[in-house]
């Protein structure tokens, strides 16, 4: 049971039913006392309880809590010489115990309250569903575009990304005639691990042949693995990667 939800449901109903202050001051006693209890299904409650939490009388409480029975709003057991026992109907989840003369479903307030809540959060995630839309329909696009600007090569490489023309192809084997395999592999990786984008993919495999030359000229040893460097002298390397990058970025 949610406190504030029951609250909220008992107020709209006293826009529509006329309820005592007795009435209502025992209601508002007995949720309080349900809340403190642990929200059970049966709670007990001296008399001498509620008088102090209402103000009411003893024949004051055995009043009005027969009229908020015969409302559907609780339900009690007396039994003599011991306290009553008392249980809350829900506005929600109790609804069909409170009588026709009340509701017949949850109150307006808290209907309209969900209908608005549900609106206004299918609302904000439009926007989201929108931008995420638009974002895969792009991503789409760009991979067709790609797709379609390399429709007259051949796919080489480990994940399917590096694109050759048979004149291309030809050229490389003769270009590396021993390790030429080796070189799509690596461009490939690269490609897959950093996103590296190319125009033409021969050109960035003689550009990544390049500058392995130039960083062997300059004492960089190459290990195994992409990007894998026991260098002496990182400035020098740091320099060579950035120029590298560079040229990557801008499709050379």
């Amino acid at each position: 049971m949610n406190y504030i939800t029951e609250i909220k449901g008992f107020n709209d109903l006293l826009l529509r039913e006329r309820l005592s202050s007795g009435q209502i001051a025992l209601w508002y006693a007995l949720m309080h006392i349900d809340n403190k209890s642990g929200w059970k299904k049966w709670f007990t409650v001296p008399v001498i309880t509620l008088e102090l939490h209402t103000g009411l009388s003893k024949s004051g409480i055995y009043k009005n809590r027969e009229v908020l029975k015969q409302l559907g709003l609780i339900d009690f057991k007396a039994f003599k010489g011991k306290a009553a026992r008392y249980t809350i109907n829900s506005f929600c989840e109790d609804f069909k115990s409170i009588s026709n003369n009340i509701a017949e479903k949850c109150p307006s307030g808290i209907a309209d309250s969900r209908q608005e809540s549900n609106q206004g959060s299918n609302q904000r995630s439009r926007p989201l569903y929108k931008q995420d839309k638009t974002k895969q329909d792009k991503t789409i696009l760009k991979e067709n575009n790609k797709r379609k600007d390399n429709s007259d090569k051949n796919v080489y490489g480990k994940y399917k990304n590096v694109f050759l023309s048979d004149e291309e192809f030809s050229e490389l084997k003769q270009f590396y005639p021993n390790d030429w395999s080796d070189r799509i592999e690596t461009l490939s990786e690269g490609i897959e691990l950093k996103g590296y984008k190319y125009k033409n993919y021969l050109l960035a495999i003689k550009k990544w042949a390049e500058y392995e030359g130039q960083k062997a000229d300059r004492g960089v040893v190459k290990s195994p693995g992409l990007n894998n460097y026991s260098d002496g002298n990182k400035s020098d390397y740091a320099e060579i990667e950035r120029i590298l990058i560079e040229r990557m970025q801008n499709g050379y």
